[in-house]
């Protein structure tokens, strides 16, 4: 979700005078009938470019995305913090349905992913049958994993010229499972690695729950900031000239 809306963003700018275009980004005109069929090929044709970066937009590699640290379990009895995050699989997506509403301003998108990988460190403390606590490093692989987008943007005039800017971003995401392995410092088949990865397996559905909005919130931080720093560079008649 967090590739597919740059992407979209990418894309739009792909409406700029020609000969600046690059050629890996596909021309959609905003009066093109098939205008959202026509950005969603195009986001697909920008997988490989936005997985390693564009630097001439100002957007880094996306795979893995990385953020300092997120509750996975907040609870009296499972308390669980991940540290120096790195998230994989973020480009390997489906856009399902998109709808592009330029005279109200927002993108609606609906994206699924393949799998979702999380490497991190991990803080964890527990009330099992008796207190325990212990970090190492943990990976979680989450699968059914879908996101619900509504990108809107405004006009904002500087120095005379119209640019695009993006206040807001709404994402809904929805996790049906994941598997977890946690090994700590005491090592793998320690009595806190077996009572730490029984309880990451058996609260899997308050976990899912904890996590989601947590997900929700940095993800959504970056989209901004990605697709602030993307449009920044054009003016609104650049990346929406009046054609098909």
């Amino acid at each position: 979700m967090f590739l597919a809306t740059v992407a979209i963003c990418i894309v739009l700018l792909g409406n700029f005078a020609i000969a600046e275009v690059p050629s890996y980004i596909h021309i959609c005109g905003r009066k093109d009938p098939q205008l959202n069929d026509c950005i969603i090929k195009s986001v697909e044709a920008l997988r490989g470019n936005l997985r390693n970066g564009i630097p001439e937009l100002d957007v880094p590699p996306v795979e893995p995305m990385k953020f300092k640290k997120i509750a996975l379990s907040d609870t009296p009895n499972f308390r669980a913090i991940a540290q120096d995050v790195k998230l994989y699989g973020l480009s390997d997506f489906t856009v399902t349905s998109l709808k592009t509403d330029l005279n109200n301003k927002r993108i609606d998108l609906n994206v699924i992913f393949k799998d979702i990988k999380l490497n991190a460190e991990y803080d964890v403390s527990a009330r099992i049958v008796v207190p325990i606590a212990g970090t190492g490093p943990i990976e979680i692989v989450a699968d059914g994993v879908a996101a619900k987008v509504t990108l809107k943007f405004q006009l904002v005039n500087h120095k005379g010229k119209t640019y695009m800017y993006f206040p807001s971003i709404t994402i809904k995401l929805t996790i049906k499972d994941y598997i977890s392995h946690f090994v700590p410092r005491e090592g793998e088949n320690s009595p806190l690695a077996n009572g730490i990865n029984a309880a990451l397996s058996n609260g899997r559905q308050e976990i899912i729950e904890t996590i989601t909005p947590n997900l929700e919130k940095v993800i959504s931080e970056q989209i901004l900031e990605y697709a602030n720093k993307i449009c920044k560079h054009f003016t609104y008649e650049e990346l929406f000239p009046d054609r098909e």
